[in-house]
């Protein structure tokens, strides 16, 4: 059985991989802030006990990241997406150092120290994921007249930490891609976006899987195409 961990896996895109995998027969290790107070993995753990297992992580607090291998209780992970993350909708005359710091810690320092903490019960062969965002190529520089600077500059450092990553760990055979998800329906993405999750999801799942060791420290479309840095 085949194992796999997901951050921010109460809603949105988090979910939808979770409802995918556990679809797949996997054994889905769901992290969320609160996941008590989540009806819907409280659902989930009652259908389908013994493939799914909720896990308490607020990725911007380094003693609860700490703790994950220690609730992960040593299992091999075969696939791990860091999918958590925040955005914060702030124009130029409103920039604070508050909404940078904490983008910045959810978006970017989150997941390293996630990958450090995980880095060990990654075997080769295995993926590691980070959900980007156009929003984070500097090439692209999508709507720079808007609100999500913090947020675009916590994808674009996301993306250099993806390369970094792939160079620590390639040598263990481990796989490490950024994937910008698209502009998916979440309660991030808004009404009005392009995709659906199921829709992003099953685009995403499917690049995932076609992975191979040379792919690793990639920028990648939900399909696979590469994104200019």
């Amino acid at each position: 059985m085949k194992s796999i961990l997901i951050t921010g896996a109460n809603r949105g895109l988090g979910l939808g991989f979770t409802r995918h995998y556990l679809g797949q027969g996997w054994r889905v290790y769901a992290a969320a802030r609160k996941p008590d107070k989540s009806s819907i993995l409280e659902k989930l753990k009652s259908d389908f006990e013994g493939y799914f297992y909720a896990l308490k992580l607020d990725v911007g607090q380094q003693a609860e990241v700490a703790m994950l291998p220690s609730q992960l209780d040593g299992v091999t992970l075969d696939l791990a997406i860091n999918n958590a993350g925040i955005c914060h909708e702030e124009n130029l005359e409103s920039w604070s150092a508050a909404t940078f710091a904490s983008t910045l810690t959810t978006n970017v320092t989150g997941p390293a120290l996630v990958a450090k903490a995980i880095s060990p019960l990654m075997k080769p062969g295995s993926v590691l994921v980070n959900i980007s965002s156009g929003m984070g190529s500097c090439e692209l520089n999508i709507n720079p007249g808007g609100g999500l600077d913090a947020y675009a500059a916590s994808k674009a450092a996301l993306n250099l930490l993806t390369r970094r990553l792939a160079s620590k760990l390639e040598p263990r055979g481990v796989t490490v891609v950024a994937i910008d998800p698209g502009w998916v329906r979440t309660r991030m993405g808004g009404e009005g976006a392009d995709l659906t999750v199921d829709e992003s999801v099953g685009d995403i799942t499917a690049t995932i899987a076609s992975l191979a060791p040379a792919d690793t420290g990639r920028f990648m479309s939900r399909k696979g195409a590469t994104v200019p840095w």
